[in-house]
C-alpha cells in the first residue's frame, strides 16, 4: 500500500520523456518539480537543469520534445496552473540541455501550453497546444498566431502530425 506524505514523494517524479528521433543516446527527461536531466551518451552521465529564469520553482514539466530536425534541440513545456498561474511556458535548447532560451513570446499571458510539435518538414513551423485553443508560429517561436479555420476555442493536451497525410492531429 502505498501512504500519502508518508512512503512516497509528492515530487521527483518524471512526467516527461524524449528520446532524440536522430540520435537514440540522447534523451531528455522533466519531473514534476520542474527538473529536467539531459543525457547525450545513453545516460552515463546527465546534465542537470533546475532553475530556468522566467519559471518559477517547483513548475511542472508538462511535455519535452527531441527535435526531428537536429539533435542538439527539444523543446519543454512547463505548467504551473497547481500554483494558481496559467502563463504560458514554453523553452527550447540547441545545445542539448545546457542552457534553455523563452520562445512562448506573444502567447496570450492566461493560457497554460499543454503540448507542442514541431513540423516534420520545416523546423520553423511549431503548434503549441494551450487551454484556450491552438498557436502555431512560423519562425521558430519568436511569434505565435492563434489557430482558427473553425476550430473551436478548447483545450488542446495532445498534437500528433501524420507525415505521410502531412494531418496535424489534435
Amino acid at each position: 500500500a502505498v501512504a500519502k506524505n508518508q512512503s512516497t514523494s509528492i515530487y521527483g517524479n518524471i512526467t516527461a520523456l524524449s528520446e532524440s528521433p536522430i540520435n537514440s543516446k540522447i534523451l531528455f527527461v522533466g519531473t514534476d518539480d520542474g527538473l529536467i536531466h539531459a543525457t547525450s551518451d545513453g545516460g552515463s552521465n546527465w546534465i542537470r537543469t533546475d532553475n530556468i529564469p522566467g519559471v518559477p520553482k517547483q513548475t511542472l514539466v508538462q511535455n519535452i520534445y527531441a527535435s526531428k530536425h537536429d539533435e542538439n534541440t527539444a523543446f519543454v513545456v512547463f505548467n504551473n496552473h497547481r500554483n494558481g498561474d496559467f502563463k504560458p511556458y514554453i523553452f527550447k535548447t540547441i545545445d542539448k540541455g545546457k542552457t534553455w532560451i523563452q520562445i512562448h513570446s506573444n502567447l496570450p499571458e492566461r493560457g497554460s501550453v499543454q503540448c507542442i510539435a514541431e513540423d516534420h518538414k520545416n523546423k520553423n513551423l511549431l503548434f503549441a497546444g494551450t487551454d484556450f485553443g491552438l498557436f502555431s508560429s512560423i519562425d521558430g517561436g519568436k511569434n505565435w498566431s492563434k489557430f482558427s479555420g473553425g476550430l473551436p476555442t478548447i483545450c488542446i493536451k495532445e498534437i500528433a502530425i501524420q507525415e505521410r497525410e502531412n494531418d496535424l492531429v489534435l
